[in-house]
């Protein structure tokens, strides 16, 4: 048993042995002493203190929650001792050689040379390339599509701005230790001081009246370079707005369509276009639950949207960016693309085959030359109230109150190449494999049957309610010879010839004379 304390550093709380709080409390006096002489001492300890909270919380984890004095040891060897760079001068070109071993390297927007976000500057820190060389790739990627604006976007929201010291660094591929951070702090100060030298002799000479006024060509370029950033700056504000306002309305409309808040559409006055929730109910209901579908689909969707809302805004109000939003925002959409992946393949395994079937149905010939068409179950089909949905072009369902989900036979109505009346039945049907396939196919229930001179057809074919729709599918093929009458019943029919096809509605009976171009009303 060990007598455990409670420490601050860097703003984080650690639980610290005793024993290990001591050598790190004496460490880090002996830094104070160290660099109290010089200039930025206090920013120096302050990035220091931060880097050591980094690396104490890496030594953290589920099983291990208080901080041993190996764990001291490792990021005292790791930071360096005071004594190991005292001697400054006798050993600069030791030091620079060592504090330029290649370490981590981390991607971050340099703030220090950024021209709008940083994002170049980054990059070149990143492969050591100089930042003119990657602004003008982005520039050239604008006359080829303009998609570097948009990954110039991506790679603002995504990248962390490096701000500290160590972050600094860490972009550049530096150790994280005293030698370097100091370093770092020293050349800081010392740009810093430059600008205010600067700053100050500029002044002076403008109070003193002793520097030359600026010339008419020189006020006109410096008015000229103003009006250009507050124009510029007006159309970010614009093009800000336009994101926020394009956001909004791709989430909403996402949103309305994974979640079917519009419910169906009404298209072509009678027929509706089911809405998203319910065609994955129909299709996949059965196998597993469609939830997983849509919070996939969100994810891999919604986040792109998301960012760019995010975008906008922050173009709108100039605020710095939430930390690590992007990357959080990044990892999730992975989630989501790792699902989608899955259910999309899972999917594909269950309709990857298929199977048809074809039945020539036994007609006798007419006695006469006509022959009758007509839907045997039409005056129950119009008491069931059906809806009518479009699930793909030309496959449509209907679905009655209870939302059970009927099949809708595709009848086509052909000239014969002979003199005999021909009926033929198909089928088609999709599952996980070909036998599973041609059992759905068996399951549907369309009968075809003649009485005299009148050949009967179910206006609906069905399949068992609880079982999902696999692509079932009827269709129904009756070849009359030219020359010859029909009278079609009540209902639609489609007529297809060599040269065209086009649908019937028939209110009541009617009849048609079959010709090479379809049939022609009498």
């Amino acid at each position: 048993m060990k007598k455990t304390v409670t420490i601050n550093v860097s703003g984080i709380i650690f639980h610290i042995d005793e024993d290990a709080y001591m050598k790190l409390y004496n460490y880090l006096e002996s830094l104070k002493i160290h660099f109290q002489p010089l200039e930025g001492s206090s920013d120096i300890i302050e990035d220091i203190e931060a880097r050591i909270a980094e690396l104490l919380q890496e030594k953290l984890g589920e099983t291990k929650q208080v901080i041993t004095i190996l764990d001291v040891n490792e990021i005292i060897v790791v930071m360096g001792q005071p004594s190991q760079f005292t001697d400054e001068d006798t050993s600069e070109e030791t030091s620079f050689k060592q504090n330029r071993v290649p370490s981590a390297k981390r991607f971050y927007r340099d703030p220090d040379n950024k021209v709008v976000a940083g994002v170049c500057s980054g990059i070149g820190a990143y492969l050591h390339w100089d930042p003119v060389i990657i602004r003008i790739l982005f520039i050239i990627s604008l006359f080829a599509g303009g998609f570097g604006i948009f990954l110039y976007l991506i790679l603002w929201i995504v990248i962390p701005e490096a701000n500290t010291t160590a972050e600094k660094l860490e972009m550049r591929g530096e150790k994280v230790n005293i030698s370097n951070i100091e370093k770092s702090i020293k050349e800081e100060m010392s740009a810093l001081k430059d600008q205010v030298n600067n700053l100050t002799r500029k002044t002076t000479r403008n109070l003193r009246g002793t520097g030359a006024s600026p010339s008419p060509i020189e006020q006109i370029i410096k008015g000229t370079i103003d009006v250009l950033q507050v124009f510029g700056r007006i159309l970010l504000i614009i093009l800000g707005i336009s994101l926020v306002l394009v956001g909004i309305s791709f989430f909403t409309a996402f949103l309305a369509l994974i979640f079917g808040w519009g419910g169906s559409i009404l298209v072509d006055s009678d027929v509706l276009i089911m809405s998203f929730p319910s065609y994955l109910n129909l299709i996949l209901g059965c196998s597993f639950n469609p939830f997983f579908i849509q919070a996939a689909l969100l994810l891999l969707f919604g986040i792109p949207i998301l960012l760019i809302l995010y975008s906008g805004i922050k173009l709108i109000f100039r605020f710095e960016g939430i930390r690590y939003f992007g990357i959080t925002l990044l990892n999730i959409w992975l989630i989501g693309l790792v699902i989608a992946v899955f259910y999309s393949f899972k999917i594909y395994n269950l309709v990857k085959a298929d199977a048809t079937d074809q039945e020539r149905i036994d007609i006798t010939q007419p006695v006469s030359d006509t022959i009758h068409l007509s839907y045997s179950d039409w005056g129950s089909i119009d008491e069931l109230s059906l809806d009518t949905y479009e699930v793909f072009e030309n496959i449509s369902l209907y679905t009655d109150q209870e939302k059970y989900f009927y099949l809708i036979p595709s009848i086509r109505i052909e000239p014969a190449g002979g003199n005999q009346v021909e009926v033929v039945r198909r089928g088609f049907a999709r599952g996980k494999s070909v036998s599973d396939a041609k059992s759905r196919l068996g399951m549907i229930r369309y009968t075809i049957r003649q009485s005299g001179d009148t050949v009967f057809m179910d206006h609906i074919g069905t399949f068992p309610q609880d079982d999902c729709w696999r692509g079932q599918k009827i269709m129904v093929t009756v070849k009359v010879p030219e020359g010859c009458y029909i009278n079609l019943g009540k209902g639609e029919w489609r007529i297809e010839t060599e040269f065209s096809s086009y649908t019937r509605i028939m209110d009541h009976a009617g009849i048609f004379r079959m010709s090479a171009s379809g049939l022609d009303d009498l």
